[in-house]
């Protein structure tokens, strides 16, 4: 997808419900003890697309520098990815690792995961190469096995956050209290979605017309259901026209994400770090500033 310069894009949901894909546990190599394991999983699915998570374990020696590739079926492409430099074309998928996340040692693990369009049946990879050796699906995974006892609720709340449900128009908790979604949206929010738009392109709400368009087109469906923008972000870095997105989003009590938590610099899409240590981009600073003053 591209992102015009100076734009944000709404994801607009109803639901915080993912669609549980899938879960294809992959044992790649011959033998009792095989080298490196693949584990790949739809995590959400849609009309026109998924998204996927794949982790990679290292039963051997650690590897230095990491290339997964594998073919995807039926019309699938990849439209995004993090923790991994993904590609934007072709059948073919080669992730390669980011700068930072290069080594994997033994026993250790590393999940990446990416957004794809798809045309027809949601088929998953039957193969699957790391660093060139061929790693072979297991097409017959462990089945999760029946608890013999309840299961004992642990007690207090382990700092977790609370349990939200749908009331009207709202996310509410235990208590009843309304909750506002705010944060980062690491991987977008392409699942059983609406896209709130201001023109036939690209989403997007064009500066002078921020707050007519999000009166006119967010404000109804707000009313009616539970509303997330989730996917906000500026291809510049910036966060002038942001500011002026979450501004109208807090007076309107609603929920707002920032996009993306990957490193790209801008270059092709809006992105909140410039590199593995979470250096923030000045879009960054400015998600972070806001939520600042929204924590008190």
């Amino acid at each position: 997808m591209r992102h015009p310069p100076r734009s944000v894009l709404l994801a607009v949901s109803g639901t915080v419900a993912l669609v549980a894909g899938a879960l294809l546990p992959v044992v790649t190599a011959q033998g009792a003890a095989p080298a490196r394991t693949v584990e790949y999983s739809v995590t959400g699915r849609w009309d026109a697309g998924f998204q996927a998570s794949v982790k990679v374990t290292d039963n051997a020696a650690a590897v230095n520098g990491r290339s997964l590739s594998f073919d995807l079926a039926n019309g699938q492409k990849v439209t995004q990815g993090w923790n991994a430099k993904w590609p934007r074309s072709g059948a073919t998928v080669t992730a390669a690792n980011e700068s930072c996340n290069g080594s994997l040692g033994a026993g250790a693990s590393v999940t990446t995961g990416f957004v794809a369009s798809r045309a027809g049946a949601n088929a998953v990879p039957v193969t699957f190469r790391l660093n060139g050796a061929t790693c072979y699906v297991d097409t017959q995974p462990t089945p999760t096995p029946t608890p013999t006892s309840s299961p004992t609720t642990p007690p207090g709340d382990g700092g977790r956050p609370p349990a939200l449900r749908v009331l009207g128009s709202r996310f509410v908790d235990a208590s009843g209290a309304t909750r506002r979604l705010l944060g980062v949206n690491r991987s977008g929010g392409e699942f059983m979605c609406l896209i709130a738009a201001s023109s036939t392109g690209p989403s997007k709400m064009p500066r002078p017309a921020t707050e007519a368009c999000g009166d006119s087109t967010p404000a109804p469906v707000a009313d009616r259901v539970p509303l997330v923008a989730g996917e906000i972000g500026e291809n510049t870095c910036s966060h002038g026209f942001v500011d002026q997105v979450m501004r109208w989003f807090d007076e309107h009590r609603l929920s707002c994400l920032g996009w993306t938590w990957n490193i790209r610099n801008c270059s092709t899409g809006p992105a909140l770090i410039s590199d593995c240590n979470g250096t923030p981009t000045a879009f960054g600073v400015g998600l972070r500033d806001h939520l600042r003053v929204l924590n008190g």
